[in-house]
């Protein structure tokens, strides 16, 4: 553009007749008497007083200096637009790389069992929160699941699934099986699973649900006095992900 408005004051200066234009573009009294080599453009009209412009007078006059400022409007107008275009890709372009940054940032995951011993070892909840504490984690995306206290803290809002095992062996079936568990969201219950019985020493039982869950939100699995959890060969485990972020 700028290219453009230089070859417009070249033509203007070298290649027309020089004259004194007022800003109504009729040559002045003293432009018709001599030609001066360089034109004098002036904001006052004949007179000396600032009069309105006519427009087409100086293109009546200086048709080719008119042409080069539409080309210099029009490439204005384009550069406008071409201004507008990139500010619009600009826009999209941050809003589809946060979008990008969301979901690479949000891989949430973990899973844990009791322990990691192969022999049969059965264990009892917390006897102050309930709280059934898996020591052994495979996995565990953004650290949210804590093995000290059992409890996964949820790192960004979402749908999850969050699935539960239990396994319990009373070691005879002369002794009552007595195995329970519920899936817990900020100390409410959301699922359970329960056996009690005399018919059989061993038994296991999965809770498997999708959550939408907010920031914050505690998940823990308990359990009560009096119904064992047996580790024999990882059979107890707490797992969850995350299926979709939402904010």
């Amino acid at each position: 553009m700028k290219a453009v408005a230089l070859l417009c004051l070249l033509h203007a200066t070298f290649l027309q007749p020089s004259a004194q234009y007022g800003w109504n573009g009729i040559p002045t009294r003293a432009s018709r008497m001599i030609r001066t080599t360089t034109p004098n453009y002036r904001w006052e009209g004949p007179n000396g007083t600032t009069t309105t412009p006519v427009p087409g007078a100086a293109c009546g006059i200086d048709p080719y200096s008119c042409a080069c400022c539409a080309m210099v409007q029009e490439v204005n107008k384009m550069k406008e637009h071409l201004n507008t275009v990139l500010t619009e890709l600009e826009k999209e372009y941050k809003e589809v790389n946060q979008s990008f940054h969301i979901i690479n940032s949000s891989r949430v995951a973990f899973s844990a069992c009791l322990s990691e011993e192969d022999k049969l070892r059965c264990v009892e909840p917390d006897s102050v929160s309930n709280v059934i504490k898996y020591k052994h984690v495979f996995l565990n995306l953004e650290e949210a699941y804590s093995e000290s206290t059992g409890v996964f803290t949820v790192p960004y809002a979402g749908l999850y699934s969050v699935a539960v095992t239990v396994y319990s062996d009373s070691g005879s079936s002369t002794i009552t099986l007595n195995v329970c568990a519920s899936l817990q969201v900020n100390g409410v219950a959301i699922a359970g699973a329960r056996d009690r019985n005399k018919y059989d020493h061993e038994d296991s039982a999965t809770i498997v649900v999708a959550l939408h869950l907010q920031v914050g939100d505690e998940v823990s699995v308990r359990s009560t006095a009096g119904c064992l959890l047996c580790n024999d060969g990882r059979y107890n485990t707490f797992s969850a992900f995350l299926l979709h972020a939402t904010g």
